[in-house]
């Protein structure tokens, strides 16, 4: 879905990241019956961990929600 945008944002000059939510597209498949919502958060914050400064969160759909969780307890530049 972000193969349509980051390409503009990489132009406009930011480093971009995307990921890829446990069991979807290509990422590592899992049992989806035993994902947790708590889950999603931990790969998101295993993500931030890896940046140098506050990111800038933009998630889409269930992405969109789970940006706004992480924002209430992570530091971040911004979110959408």
């Amino acid at each position: 879905m972000w193969s349509k945008y980051i390409l503009h944002f990489i132009d406009e000059g930011w480093e971009c990241y995307v990921m890829n939510l446990r069991s979807h597209y290509k990422s590592r498949q899992l049992d989806m019956t035993r994902i947790t919502f708590e889950d999603y958060l931990e790969d998101i914050h295993e993500a931030i961990a890896e940046c140098c400064a506050p990111p800038i969160l933009i998630g889409f759909s269930m992405g969109g929600i789970l940006s706004e969780k992480v924002a209430e307890t992570v530091k971040i530049a911004g979110v959408g």
